[in-house]
């Protein structure tokens, strides 16, 4: 196929708010403040410019980081774009993270594989043969090069796992035998309901791509026997097999968890031929990688769609201000919070989302109230403090309290009313879930307010009156019955504004 479409030069990254933008551009002076897209879009774009950033300079320390401001940085990556311009076609003789050696598999039957049409891009994944069309937004339809580019870069490493892929083909690599008729999720996903992804977000894309920049000495921490040569990315020198020195180079590497090719594909003019790649073991067999969120006793952070992301921050942020609460080691904020505290940033975000799926007869899907998630909480750097941490941290365990006790209290209001606690439940669920978003629209507020005590508590009162908001909503008083039970199980929340 002739070559055409360079990601160097063509619109293709989406914009919050603006056009569609090239890698050139991001990289730019002006780079457009935020990434647009999906979560798992946002992410993926973020890893690929990661993996371009990492490629063009990779600082040997922190001190080495320091000396390195974004500008200087993406100076670094055009120079890296224009060097390695013809390793971003999206067409041609060697197309962009695709495999033309799919081509040349037969199936026992000798018969080539087919192309299969993508229909839609918002998911990483194909479609399924038996699949319900219920809405608009479903109905296949051509996506345009840019979004062909944006799917094949979300397939690497949050495919799904299952059955959706070329059927009968063999592997190939040579007497591999781990290829199985029902394909493994990405690494950045797992095997289960999805791991929560995060890290720190600037006031531009290249300033997102500038603070989550690791050092030698981060990687060598992160992975044992770790040279430079391990961060050759994929489009430099493309796996041709399952298993050998290339693959085994990006599984065990860094440029894995930036682009894992856990999909071998290649795009025809009539779809995609799609089928299973690099294979990576879970989070249990020892996967790790600097988005993903882990405790010393191996807990790891998945993705909860009653619990928003925001929730979590104090979990993830308690290592870097030397906290043992519920800490959560996430190496792509606490590496790289340390070294933004000492830089010259007055504002920054911590980013955390993904996409939850659900497992059944093999296959990962979205389903029913599975979803894309994600939260950005800003930070002003000067709140950085370890006393204005503590005070968080204790507020959140507050909301906690509050929560909790809000949803006991409307399960015995409803208990009390005559319902069994199997019926009473849905009701208390959902009231703590109209808390939780009451909350989210204050948080911002907390955070500030945590700097000072005496504003503390008066951001304290405002949860507090969710709570009973909360309650009132979900626990009724017009009646007699009612009234008496409203008032007997109504909450003591004031009890919280102690200090």
């Amino acid at each position: 196929m002739k070559q055409h479409f360079n990601l160097v030069d063509e619109g293709w990254i989406p914009i919050a708010g603006g056009a569609p933008q090239s890698l050139r551009a991001v990289f730019g002076q002006d780079s457009p403040r935020e990434l647009g897209g999906t979560t798992i879009q946002k992410l993926s774009i973020l890893k690929v410019l990661l993996a371009i950033a990492q490629r063009a300079f990779t600082p040997l320390n922190d001190e080495e980081w320091s000396s390195l401001d974004a500008s200087s940085l993406g100076e670094q990556c055009q120079q890296y774009l224009s060097t390695n311009y013809g390793c971003f076609w999206l067409y041609g003789e060697k197309p962009f993270l695709q495999v033309p050696q799919l081509l040349e598999l037969v199936d026992a039957k000798g018969v080539r594989p087919s192309a299969v049409v993508i229909g839609r891009n918002y998911l990483p994944d194909l479609v399924s043969e038996n699949d319900s069309v219920l809405t608009q937004l479903q109905q296949e339809y051509t996506l345009s090069d840019a979004e062909k580019a944006i799917y094949i870069i979300s397939l690497m490493n949050y495919s799904p796992g299952g059955k959706r892929i070329s059927k009968n083909l063999p592997p190939l690599t040579t007497d591999y035998v781990g290829k199985t008729n029902s394909a493994k999720s990405g690494p950045s996903i797992g095997n289960y309901v999805g791991y929560l992804n995060s890290c720190l977000w600037g006031n531009s894309i290249l300033e997102t791509v500038w603070m989550n920049l690791l050092t030698q000495k981060d990687f060598s921490a992160l992975y044992p026997g770790f040279s430079l040569d391990t961060l050759t990315p994929p489009w430099e020198q493309m796996p041709d097999g399952e298993d050998n020195t290339v693959a085994n180079r990006i599984k065990e590497g860094p440029m894995g968890t930036f682009c894992a090719m856990s999909r071998f594909v290649l795009l025809q003019d009539e779809g995609i031929i799609y089928a299973e790649g690099i294979q990576y073991p879970s989070f249990k067999q020892g996967w790790r990688e600097p988005f993903i969120a882990y405790s010393q006793e191996g807990k790891v952070l998945w993705l909860d769609m009653s619990k928003k992301p925001w929730r979590d921050l104090t979990s993830l942020l308690a290592l870097s201000f030397h906290s043992s609460g519920s800490a959560m080691y996430c190496p792509q904020i606490t590496l790289a919070l340390n070294r933004v505290g000492q830089a010259p940033v007055h504002r920054f975000g911590v980013f955390s989302g993904g996409m939850k799926v659900r497992s059944q007869a093999g296959d990962q899907s979205v389903k029913q109230t599975d979803d894309f998630l994600e939260s950005i909480v800003y930070f002003d750097t000067n709140l950085m403090k370890e006393s204005w941490f503590l005070s968080l941290e204790q507020e959140m365990k507050n909301l906690e309290e509050i929560a909790s006790y809000t949803k006991k209290a409307v399960q015995r209001y409803w208990i009390s009313m005559g319902e069994g606690p199997k019926d009473a439940r849905p009701k208390s669920e959902k009231s703590s879930e109209y808390f939780w978003s009451l909350c989210e629209g204050e948080f911002n507020n907390l955070i500030v307010a945590c700097e000072a005590s005496d504003e503390v508590l008066t951001i304290r009162k405002v949860f507090v009156g969710f709570g009973l908001q909360s309650y009132d909503l979900y626990c009724p008083n017009e009646s007699a019955k009612q009234m008496v039970q409203w008032a007997n199980c109504r909450p003591n929340l004031w009890k919280q504004m102690e200090m």
